[in-house]
């Protein structure tokens, strides 16, 4: 959930509370809906801030499941159009305060519950270290701080609690301050924020990081800032500039820094310490001081140089999708437990049980109680090409087209940052629809306005995936797509070779222990028959197998002829293999090969799932705008737990050049998508000067810094040296000459970079963009002495 309130003290402290009551509540972002933005959120003079922007830039970031409003009105207008589920903070517990006394939640999973688990783990059975349940009794001056560091019920439901569990759970009420907090957190103690925490991990990047946050513990908007940044899922503690005179928390502080300072085991000399982030009302003067108090050099006694503390003059960019990576501010994924399923049958629903919390009570109120995410993948044969990503930037056409994907009710299920979520009430198990991926795709073009169908190209192409039944990675073999492209020239009766001749060019590829031949015959990519001399004509023609009968038509002089006769060896007649289907049409498929080339390169990588729409063309429904690509495919890639996801679209060749319509077209994409990579795809080795000429302009334009380490539009150019491959990207390079980071090409958007300095001489984006920030800082300090001398 993401709480939306107004900026008052008693608001945030009841929004505190009831996160305090529901399962993961610490890692729910408070969300302050000010009329205007604060002055303190400029990074610079004249800077335009939105507070439509920055709310919605919180909301995407953490991406909740429900809005909760606890304006007691009517959300702003910007908060009603972000479309999201919402509902009124009384709604939560509206069964405990009614009639019913209900003892779980509307919406979540509640205390009771919780507490109910923690009795059963740590208090049913005598521990040697026996563990206590903890509600702190909070100094007047300081109480909504520490509210927000370590939980606080409401008073009617934490008397039930005491009610319920003071003879099962040793209960305790202990006076909280800054010269106590470190041994209560020694203690073995479940203050209310650790309750909400039960059975509860994060995953991702940047654990290894660990924050301090410099504040002032009256500040509404700091005690704010506080909560969210311990709601993205990393080590923090709370530094107030009210606690720096108390020995007890200085020592904390130090305490806590030394514990989480660590050195790389791979590497010696990188170290991972604490930020200390300054807030929005400190100045870096009083950071500053507080460092010194803290005496750095001395936290770390074996190594008095270790860079154990940081100080970090600004506050991580959470709300801004640019800037969040940069600042290690992307939410972690919490998770309290995962379960996989394997299918190695299935035709188009497959069926599996839900995963639960195991403490929980069997109770049904109607709403969600807890989120199941799930992650598809497939793998082996099939016959169709299916959605691996639900695109997080959709609108209805894509929720109405993967509606069918949950035999359920549409708002048990939403597609969030990580794909589709299905919110669970009473359900033990559902059934997943597979969704196919043309049908996604397509109608996330059309969330865009453009209505898509596929080409003849890619009516082509799929067909040819089906019949290969997802076997793509057969094509990587260049001699095999050669035989196809002879065997399909020579008109009707020349198309072909001797089926021996096939037989022994296959054999030679010595790919698949010599079982390509029987998989390509399995997969009805050949037609046999039998090629003979007319006796009538004398000219030589093809009959199918199924033609074969005790009477044959000559096909050029309509002549009879004995088929007995026909198939003798003194009639020079021989059993011929034709390419069938869609591997009949002649050069290298219409383009197809080349098509499923790149899809099969894109699909090498384990961790990069996709929605591919194969040659398609589109338009615009308004505008008129016209669209086409040779392949188009939502992407996510996962690597070193953090993810990314776009879309791709492809220009496919297979050995004639690019001509400048192909560049209009993809300069056409990148107006029309930003963010968009753009794929430029050959079965050559090499390009010519003039392709290289054009696709470096392409390049050069999509090199705009968009997203933290994402140009506007990357060009990703594959040749027959990665399409060709069965290694996949970077060991698809070995023989090539490149640059030595090219080695460590493990994301897609890596490899964009790597394959433009590969095949266009061009740079590592990095260096590029380093170079100009740097340049733009000499100006602004050139500019600010002009203005001021003295600075």
């Amino acid at each position: 959930m993401a709480f939306l309130i107004p900026p008052d003290k008693a608001a945030l402290r009841v929004a505190i509370q009831i996160n305090s009551t529901l399962w993961g509540g610490t890692y729910n972002p408070i969300i302050p809906l000010y009329a205007q933005p604060l002055k303190a959120w400029r990074l610079y003079p004249g800077q335009r801030i939105a507070m439509k922007d920055r709310v919605a830039g919180y909301i995407r970031a953490f991406d909740p499941d429900i809005l909760v409003d606890c304006t007691g009105g009517t959300p702003p207008a910007y908060v009603t159009d972000l479309g999201r589920s919402t509902i009124s903070i009384d709604d939560i517990w509206s069964n405990f305060h009614s009639g019913q006394q209900d003892r779980a939640p509307k919406y979540g999973v509640g205390v009771f519950e919780l507490m109910h688990g923690i009795y059963k783990e740590y208090f049913e059975v005598v521990r040697r270290f026996a563990s206590k349940v903890a509600f702190p009794v909070f100094p007047a001056q300081h109480a909504l701080f520490w509210a927000a560091t370590v939980g606080e019920l409401p008073e009617p439901i934490q008397q039930i609690v005491e009610s319920q569990f003071a003879q099962a759970i040793d209960i305790e009420k202990p006076a909280i301050g800054p010269d106590n907090y470190e041994t209560l957190m020694q203690s073995r103690v479940f203050f209310p924020r650790n309750i909400t925490r039960f059975q509860l991990e994060t995953e991702g990047r940047g654990l290894d990081r660990s924050y301090a946050f410099y504040m002032d513990a009256t500040k509404f908007t700091d005690i704010v800032d506080f909560w969210n940044l311990r709601a993205l899922g990393r080590p923090i503690i709370p530094v107030p500039k009210q606690f720096a005179e108390v020995p007890e928390y200085i020592s904390y502080i130090r305490n806590f820094v030394r514990d989480r300072f660590g050195v790389n085991r791979f590497n010696p000399s990188i170290t991972y310490g604490t930020n200390i982030i300054r807030s929005y009302s400190s100045t870096m003067p009083e950071l500053e001081a507080l460092a010194a108090l803290l005496q750095p050099e001395t936290i770390i006694p074996d190594n008095p140089k270790a860079w154990a503390l940081a100080l970090q003059h600004w506050y991580p960019r959470i709300w801004d999708e640019w800037a969040m990576g940069r600042d290690n501010a992307t939410p972690q994924n919490v998770v309290s437990s995962t379960t996989e399923y394997s299918f190695p049958e299935v035709n188009d629903t497959a069926s599996f049980d839900l995963v639960m919390p195991k403490f929980i009570t069997d109770v049904s109120n109607g709403t969600p109680r807890y989120a199941n995410e799930i992650y598809p993948r497939f793998y082996g044969e099939g016959d169709g090409l299916l959605a691996d990503v639900l695109p997080y930037d959709h609108g209805e056409e894509v929720l109405r087209a993967a509606g069918g994907i949950f035999h359920s009710s549409r708002d048990e299920f939403r597609i969030g940052r990580t794909g589709a979520v299905h919110l669970v009430d009473w359900k033990r198990n559902t059934r997943w629809k597979i969704p196919p991926a043309e049908d996604i795709f397509f109608a996330w073009l059309k969330d865009k306005g453009f209505n898509a169908e596929l080409s003849t190209c890619g009516r082509l192409a799929k067909q040819m995936h089906s019949q290969l039944r997802g076997w793509t990675s057969v094509l990587t073999n260049e001699p095999l797509l050669s035989l196809f492209d002879t065997m399909t020239k020579g008109g009707e009766n020349g198309k072909g070779a001797p089926l021996g001749e096939v037989k022994s060019r296959i054999k030679s590829i010595g790919r698949w222990n010599n079982r390509l031949y029987e998989s390509l015959v399995e997969r009805n990519v050949f037609q046999l028959g039998y090629k003979t001399q007319c006796s009538h004509c004398g000219r030589t023609s093809w009959f199918s197998v199924n033609d074969l009968a005790a009477e044959l038509t000559c096909p050029l002089c309509f002549k009879k002829l004995d088929a007995i006769s026909a198939v003798d060896k003194a009639n020079k007649g021989e059993w011929h293999l034709k390419t069938a289907g869609p591997f009949s049409v002649e050069k290298f498929g219409d383009g197809s090969y080349s098509v499923l080339l790149a899809l099969n390169f894109l699909q090498h990588d384990r961790s990069l799932q996709t929605t591919p729409a194969l040659s398609f063309t589109a338009k615009h429904a308004t505008t008129g705008a016209v669209l086409e690509a040779d392949l188009g495919l939502l992407w996510q890639d996962v690597a070193f737990g953090e993810s990314q996801d776009g879309v791709l679209f492809a220009e496919c060749k297979s050995y004639n050049e690019f001509q400048q319509k192909d560049f209009q077209r993809m300069n056409e994409l990148a107006k029309q998508f930003p963010g968009a990579i753009l794929a430029f795809c050959t079965l050559r080795k090499q390009l010519t000067p003039r392709e290289i000429r054009e696709i470096t302009k392409i390049a050069k334009a999509g090199m705009k810094p968009w997203k933290t380490e994402w140009p506007i539009n990357p060009v990703l150019v594959l040749t027959g040296h990665e399409l060709f491959s069965t290694l996949g990207a970077p060991s698809c390079w070995k023989e090539l000459s490149a640059p030595d980071w090219t080695k460590q090409a493990h994301t897609l958007l890596v490899v964009c970079n790597a394959t433009q300095a590969i095949h266009l001489g061009m740079p590592l984006w990095q260096a590029i963009w380093s170079a100009e920030f740097e340049k733009r800082q000499r100006k602004a300090r050139k500019t600010q002495r002009a203005a001021d001398p003295s600075t």
